[in-house]
């Protein structure tokens, strides 16, 4: 899409459920949340695994990318795909103003991560 022109790279949009999605603007307080949990969680895991914030992950049908992900392996194990299921052992989606449109959208799109 990005190729045909219908779509730009900067767009604001994630693959849920294979269906394209407007991700929500980041007001400054949804920011300063996500970097503090990210702070805090990075700092209670065990080596080879790392923490990514706002990156896609991968999906049978999707590619959501939540807030915080706790990722198996180093960054680079990753070059060449985007972590999946077996490679995530935490979810976490910061939600202020949004949580009817998080637990309705996003939840249900991360089915191998529940």
């Amino acid at each position: 899409m990005i190729a045909a022109g219908i779509l730009g790279e900067n767009d604001e949009i994630e693959l849920l459920e294979g269906l394209l999605v407007t991700k929500m603007p980041k007001d400054p307080q949804h920011s300063l949340a996500t970097q503090l949990v990210r702070d805090a969680v990075a700092a209670q895991l065990p080596k080879r695994w790392h923490v990514n914030d706002q990156e896609p992950i991968t999906t049978e049908d999707s590619e959501p990318e939540p807030d915080i992900v706790v990722v198996r392996g180093e960054r680079r194990d990753y070059h060449d795909r985007h972590p999946g299921p077996a490679d995530v052992a935490l979810v976490i989606e910061i939600v202020n103003t949004t949580l009817h449109h998080d637990r309705t959208s996003n939840v249900r799109a991360m089915p191998g991560l529940a």
